[in-house]
């Protein structure tokens, strides 16, 4: 497999001073497999109420593997091994794990039994999970160590806390039942396969919120927006990257594999992508320096 290390990256989304909000920067990314394309991103993320012992606590994030046969398979695996090689606290998965077909689940559960985290891994479901049946892709990662978010949160380590929305296209989403346990002081990680959770979020409520779906419009292609792709085919307004309401930033991840079968199902010139997010607390040195 070729492989490269990620660049510096001068862009950032700048932080911001207030404790009373999320902020991030992008800190590099760059290509981690020649032969796929495989993006990889990083990024640091201030949350407010986050413990001075988690400062530094490093989350991965991979998103719609769409499993369809073996088509896939290869740049799974490299994701895969491309989260592993962060050396994560936490592994989120951002649902579509397969594209439609029942077949796919076992094998796509199991290739993800390979990842590791320091932490646990957790995962939530997204539409095309539901085309294939959500009750059989959540046993089937449960069997395998992975922990599924429906509609509910879970302590991480004192003072953090990840929750899990159904997808809002497919499942049956509730996002109050989804932050009902998460004290509103803790800092909030909030997984959610659909983008859409950003403009539902309670307006008070900081929260880091990782989502997929968009696959990055997919395709880039001249005088077709990809915001258009996504606006008319996903029902969102969000394509990929930082987005910010309020207290809350969303991130929209690109994803791995592709949705539209054996002739619309690939990308062009949209690379996927597995992100990673270093956990800052507000007034740390990092955030003094920048």
């Amino acid at each position: 497999m070729g492989e490269g290390r990620m660049a510096p990256r001068a862009r950032t989304a700048e932080p911001r001073p207030e404790h009373a909000a999320a902020s991030a920067r992008e800190v590099e990314r760059g290509v981690v497999s020649t032969e796929s394309g495989l993006e990889g991103s990083l990024h640091e993320v201030w949350l407010p109420g986050l413990a001075r012992e988690l400062d530094g606590a490093r989350i991965a994030q991979v998103s719609d593997l769409h499993r369809a046969g073996a088509r896939f398979d290869r740049v799974i695996e490299e994701a895969f091994r491309h989260a592993n090689r962060l050396d994560p606290d936490w592994t989120l998965l951002t649902g579509d794990f397969v594209d439609r077909r029942r077949r796919d689940i076992e094998p796509v559960a199991k290739m993800a039994a390979g990842l590791r985290a320091r932490r646990g891994i957790l995962a939530v479901l997204g539409n095309h999970d539901y085309y294939a049946g959500g009750v059989g892709v959540a046993r089937a990662l449960e069997r395998q160590g992975i922990e599924v978010l429906v509609n509910r949160a879970l302590q991480a380590a004192p003072g953090l806390w990840f929750a899990g929305v159904d997808d809002w296209l497919e499942g049956r989403p509730d996002l109050d039942a989804a932050l009902a346990d998460a004290p509103p002081g803790a800092a909030l990680v909030l997984m959610s396969h659909h983008p859409g959770t950003l403009d539902r979020l309670p307006a008070r409520r900081p929260a880091l919120v990782l989502s997929g779906h968009t696959h990055g419009g997919q395709y880039r292609v001249p005088l077709v927006p990809r915001w258009l792709i996504c606006r008319l085919h996903l029902r969102t307004r969000f394509v990929e990257g930082w987005y910010r309401r309020g207290p809350a930033l969303l991130y929209v991840n690109r994803g791995v594999g592709a949705a539209g079968g054996p002739i619309l199902g690939h990308r062009l010139r949209c690379p996927p992508e597995v992100s990673a997010f270093t956990l800052r607390r507000y007034g740390s040195s990092e955030m003094a320096d920048q």
